[in-house]
């Protein structure tokens, strides 16, 4: 399960395994969520992979991962610049022409 926070990815970028994480609760069961390592991810606009901090709850033993609020699951673009992609598609009928076409198709 994914769960929102307010951190930049310019912030996990240059903080690395420092950046101070807010400590949620278990979305299922309300439980305290215990640290589980961290995991890759990949953004656009950065030339690596950053840490994404993992959590596990005890009580339902599910796996959380810590996102930053500005991206939605399984995309690397934030969420700003994938409107600013579908409103220039919408308003001159062509792709964005700084962002490579095949990160703005629809698979």
């Amino acid at each position: 399960m994914i769960i929102p926070v307010d951190v930049t990815v310019n912030q996990i970028a240059a903080q690395g395994k420092e950046v101070p994480w807010p400590k949620p609760s278990c979305p299922r069961c309300g439980e305290r969520l215990w640290g589980h390592r961290f995991t890759l991810a990949y953004f656009s606009g950065l030339a690596e992979a950053v840490f994404l901090r993992r959590l596990r709850c005890p009580h339902c033993r599910s796996i959380h991962r810590l996102r930053p609020k500005s991206h939605w699951r399984r995309f690397q673009s934030s969420i700003e610049t994938i409107k600013q992609v579908i409103i220039y598609r919408w308003e001159r009928g062509r792709w964005h022409p700084t962002l490579p076409r095949s990160r703005q198709r629809q698979r």
